[in-house]
């Protein structure tokens, strides 16, 4: 297992890699979005004229306004789903980085696809209930202090408080998103509750990485508000403090959140293996059609080099290692046997906590008790066969009597 500062500093690493593809993304993102708004506005453009032409009647104006209340409101939904739906492709994209698969700004719209529904309805649940507490506390705040946007302690106050709520959450529910995005057939109440499983030994660590972007978040903000109080202007410093956000630490915090995730994972497999290891041959060695390893097993990961202080931390964990490879190309991993991984592991903890049940004894048990104590003791199936009864050597003359008075017998 990494530690926080060596999970941070390959977090790092990745996002030098990370950022041109991430800014490519947000090209193509925003250009749709501009296109889904001019679009509407063709068709919404001719109701509005209507209504605002003089000498109209009252009935096709009153029309003429309802029908663009109506597209308005559907082009505001449109855009907000839009933008929901596509904010977890961020999070897939971070995750091909961390495992050293081949990026493309297209990946923006992953969550996007018809073949990965319902995932888009679950994302968009997981999204209510992610924004849910903090804004419920932005609005609390409004109504008792006011809008902060002319104190910039206040401000400074709720964002911390805001952010602090968010890391709380997480601290829960980080693996939810990456465990939708990987497992298609995992409902969100089975992706929370196997999240909070997972993550229930990893809280105070993870609290910790809140606390680091905290703290950065601070800074930023201080810096900025300061250079504005020089300036006597807080557009320019405003500006620079959304890019760095926005291309920087952002991104980075995903791809640590990214980081997180797959050093659990690397755990739940190491457990896995060392449970199939201690398990009796019958169990460990299981039939094709019912085998717990998936391909991702066999063919192992690739990925791409860490720094050089990570690299000995990383030969502890194989779910966060890397294989160096040349930097002009990646070696990309199939995405299908990452899904199936994650799949196997989840599965693998069902099956192992169904046996953990008390009173419950599986079929096999005595079946591959017998097979074992067979192994130690080959002999003790030769003993345990019934005895046959000897047989009587008979002279033809005892034998023809014997018949003779057994025919006697039943004739009388």
């Amino acid at each position: 297992m990494m530690t926080n500062k060596d999970l941070r500093r390959f977090a790092r690493e990745r996002w030098r890699k990370f950022w041109p593809t991430v800014l490519a993304a947000f090209v193509l993102l925003f250009s749709v979005y501009i296109a889904l708004a001019m679009g509407f506005s063709f068709v919404l453009s001719p109701f509005l004229l209507t209504s605002f032409l003089p000498g109209i009647e009252e009935l096709r104006r009153g029309i003429s306004l309802s029908i663009s209340g109506i597209l308005l409101a559907l082009l505001g939904f449109v855009l907000v789903m839009y933008l929901i739906i596509t904010s977890f492709s961020i999070l897939y994209m971070a995750l091909k980085s961390i495992r050293g698969q081949k990026l493309s700004p297209f990946d923006i719209f992953y969550t996007l696809r018809p073949e990965n529904y319902p995932m888009q309805l679950r994302v968009l649940a997981y999204s209510l209930l992610y924004t849910a507490i903090p804004w419920l506390f932005s609005l609390m705040t409004f109504f008792l202090f006011g809008s902060s946007a002319n104190n910039p302690i206040l401000s400074m106050a709720e964002e911390v408080f805001f952010n602090v709520l968010i890391g709380v959450f997480l601290m829960f529910f980080l693996c939810t998103p990456f465990l939708l995005l990987e497992t298609k057939s995992m409902g969100l109440i089975d992706a929370m509750k196997k999240s909070a499983e997972w993550m229930k030994p990893e809280r105070a660590r993870f609290f910790r990485h809140v606390l680091y972007f905290l703290g950065l978040r601070l800074i930023a903000n201080v810096l900025a508000e300061m250079w504005g109080y020089i300036l006597e202007n807080s557009i320019l410093p405003g500006f620079f403090l959304m890019f760095f956000f926005l291309l920087f630490l952002s991104p980075y915090y995903i791809l640590v959140q990214a980081a997180f995730y797959q050093d659990i994972l690397s755990k739940k497999k190491m457990q896995e293996e060392e449970r199939m290891a201690g398990a009796p041959e019958s169990e460990a060695n299981p039939k094709p059609e019912v085998e717990l390893k998936s391909e991702a097993d066999v063919e192992p990961q690739a990925a791409v080099e860490p720094q050089a202080a990570v690299e000995s931390e990383t030969k502890e964990d194989p779910g966060l290692a890397v294989e160096a490879e040349p930097e002009e190309e990646h070696k990309a991993v199939v995405a299908g046997e990452a899904e199936e991984e994650v799949q196997t592991i989840v599965e693998a903890e069902d099956k192992a906590e169904d046996k953990a049940v008390p009173g419950e004894v599986s079929d096999e048990e005595p079946k591959a008790t017998a097979e074992k104590e067979l192994r130690e003791d080959p002999k003790k199936e030769v003993k345990e066969k019934p005895e046959e009864e000897p047989k009587e050597e008979l002279s033809f003359e005892e034998a023809r009597k014997r018949y003779t008075d057994y025919k006697e017998e039943e004739e009388s």
